[in-house]
């Protein structure tokens, strides 16, 4: 009886002395991990406050298209620059024959074939100019993919991603995969398609921006995130900085 006692003693005498360390020592705000948001328009060196196209340099540098031209982020500013315009032939001869056919965007594969968006559908081009029109056929009679395309690009598995009002497009060689707001999708009014390198695969839209990765959905849209909702286009640089185009800034 008596060594029970001295042991239940004992204890208490330690969990009172923890709890009385526990209270003297001082609690600190921690620092969490977090996605935080920063808009840059003329104040920062942007010729307009429309940003047409953001896309990465060859040497990952960020550059922003605008009606004033293109510039070139400094790490803190814009600077303006003279670089070339990507203009496919495969456009001009679309252009001239179909007028207004209105090109969403131009991707080209590591095999130097060049995937194309269009309003009419999607297109691919071969190095000799050689063209034709895809569609992806999902199993269940339906094509998909034959009009009004928004964006097309390819992530490092070699899989082609489409957007279309009608939802995406997944193409793994034969294999196709569709998603549809039935599938979580947030939103499907498309206006390009970035697959980065984590394996995310991020959709700008005309009301804000969507981020899919390992079968979840991530939807940013509003003030917290975006100077506008309005996107024109989305790319993801080497250090997982996500930056939009939009038409209120970057």
């Amino acid at each position: 009886m008596f060594r029970s006692i001295v042991a239940v003693f004992c204890c208490t005498v330690i969990l009172a002395s923890a709890e009385s360390f526990a209270d003297n020592i001082p609690a600190k705000p921690g620092v969490y991990k977090q996605e935080i948001a920063h808009s840059y328009g003329t104040d920062d060196g942007l010729g307009a406050q429309e940003v047409q196209r953001v896309s990465l340099d060859p040497q990952g540098q960020v550059v922003a298209e605008t009606a004033e031209g293109q510039y070139i982020f400094d790490g803190k500013n814009w600077e303006k620059a003279s670089i070339k315009k990507y203009h496919s032939r495969f456009i001009d001869q679309l252009n001239q024959s179909q007028r207004k056919i209105r090109t969403r965007q131009v991707f080209t594969r590591a095999n130097g074939i060049t995937l194309v968006a269009t309003q009419n559908g999607l297109f691919e081009v071969t190095p000799d100019g050689e063209r034709k029109k895809l569609k992806f056929d999902d199993g269940m009679g339906r094509s998909w993919a034959t009009s009004d395309v928004r964006g097309v690009d390819e992530d490092n598995e070699g899989r082609i991603w489409v957007a279309t009002l009608a939802g995406i497009v997944c193409a793994d060689g034969d294999q196709v995969k569709t998603y549809t707001g039935q599938d979580g999708l947030p939103y499907n009014d498309f206006t390009s398609v970035h697959c980065a390198e984590d394996g995310s695969v991020w959709f700008s839209t005309h009301k804000g921006i969507i981020r899919f990765k390992d079968d979840q959905w991530a939807y940013r849209q509003g003030k917290r995130w975006l100077p506008d909702d309005d996107v024109h286009n989305v790319v993801v640089d080497a250090a997982g900085d996500v930056w939009v185009a939009t038409k209120n800034g970057v």
